[in-house]
């Protein structure tokens, strides 16, 4: 299911609107204090409101 998640998302924001390997991700994934560390399959960029808008749908959709 997350290869089916991260095409859908890389299909519909480019593969310039969304990170999906490791280095890429990582510093999303950690606080600016070094204290907590999580864990995605993918961090979306979106570059627009209607952007943000898709994203928050296809999440809600897929119950993320």
């Amino acid at each position: 299911m997350s290869a089916t998640i991260r095409q859908a998302l890389t299909e519909i924001f480019g593969s310039d609107g969304v990170l999906t390997e490791g280095p890429d991700l990582d510093p999303y994934l950690v606080d600016h204090r070094k204290l907590y560390h999580g864990h995605a399959l993918a961090v979306v960029l979106p570059r627009s409101v209607e952007e943000v808008s898709r994203v928050l749908k296809f999440c809600n959709d897929h119950a993320i």
